[in-house]
């Protein structure tokens, strides 16, 4: 078997429609759909727990008001933004679990109808002066937020909503996503490296950063912590240290980042259609690729983990004498420091 790392998608393209490729991977959406009617090419499609969002700043007025938000959900065509702008590689649905999650529910997750007139009608009933002026964020570069972006300015302007759409570099598109409080809406694509409604429940649902609406309602919180927890019994009582608790997150979210980046690479994909299972993936690949970003964080916290170990002992809070624990010993002699100053050492 020979692999070919090929980055640009009109070679990638050349090379399927001429038969130099058995197998190709990484097309884009646009380059799939120009070989549908080619009899020597057998295409592919696989599905995915991704979805593109536009998110809204739902504390921010007159966002808060739940009829304008319903008005914009009736003025957004879905059907014709998966037909024209993901080529048909898509599905639209209406809720907080895509498809491809097993908590999908399809009778609950219809997607709204295209109705202009019941959107003008929503917004007389929410009481909402319009025009209404706001920023649309897309990040430069990315050609299906562009299109998405253009055709919401376009519709929502006849309802008196006039969008501006801010092009942000990288850097600055993942500060905005990022943000504790949006006061802008944002187009994003994302998905989870393991579709579970915890994770999403977790991610996009309860109170974080990656929140991009900034929704928070109590009560969905706690059907979605009951469903999290799969209805067990079972108390946790453990006690977790202050650094473990500090540094779990930081590992977590960084090993999640590595392994989103790295199931998306060819060979991952290569790997998939010759039939090898996600286990052997992941111990495979995933693993063995973000061992040495792992290791440089291991290495980044290890001094502000032993200092910070060391002021839990010196409070006593950590390990005690007789154990040879640096803020213990340093708090059981600090009064001879003065004139022993040789025992700090």
């Amino acid at each position: 078997m020979v692999i070919t790392f090929i980055p640009d998608d009109a070679t990638l393209l050349l090379r399927a429609r001429n038969g130099q490729a058995d197998i190709t991977l990484g097309l884009s959406k646009q380059s799939v759909a120009s070989l549908k009617n080619n009899a020597d090419v057998k295409i592919i499609s696989l599905p995915s727990a991704t979805w593109e969002l536009v998110s809204l700043p739902n504390r921010l007025p007159p966002f808060d008001n739940v009829l304008f938000r319903e008005a914009l959900t009736f003025a957004t065509p879905q059907a014709d933004l998966v037909a024209n702008v993901a080529l048909g590689y898509g599905e639209a649905y209406y809720g907080p679990f895509p498809p491809a999650f097993a908590a999908y529910n399809e009778n609950l997750s219809r997607p709204r109808p295209y109705d202009l007139a019941k959107a003008r009608q929503l917004i007389a009933e929410s009481g909402v002066n319009v025009p209404v002026n706001a920023d649309l964020y897309i990040r430069e570069g990315v050609n299906d937020q562009q299109q998405i972006a253009v055709v919401l300015q376009d519709i929502w302007k006849g309802l008196g909503i006039n969008l501006t759409i801010r092009r942000l570099s990288a850097a600055e598109y993942q500060q905005a996503v990022g943000a504790d409080e949006k006061k802008w809406l944002l187009i994003r694509f994302d998905g989870p490296s393991i579709p579970t409604p915890g994770w999403l429940a977790a991610y996009d649902i309860l109170t974080s950063p990656f929140n991009q609406s900034n929704y928070h309602n109590p009560e969905v919180d706690k059907l979605v912590l009951a469903a999290v927890d799969e209805q067990s019994e079972t108390k946790r009582q453990e006690y977790y240290a202050g650094i473990a608790l500090g540094c779990i997150p930081v590992y977590a979210r960084l090993m999640r980042s590595e392994a989103v980046q790295i199931q998306h690479k060819l060979f991952v994909c290569s790997a998939r259609l010759l039939g090898f299972n996600s286990f052997y993936i992941f111990t495979r690949y995933v693993i063995p690729l973000s061992a040495p970003t792992m290791l440089v964080q291991s290495a980044a916290v290890f001094g502000s983990t032993i200092i910070s170990l060391s002021a839990l002992g010196f409070v006593g809070l950590g390990a005690q004498i007789p154990q040879p624990e640096w803020g213990a010993i340093l708090s059981r002699f600090c009064r001879g420091f003065v004139v022993e100053t040789w025992r700090a050492t």
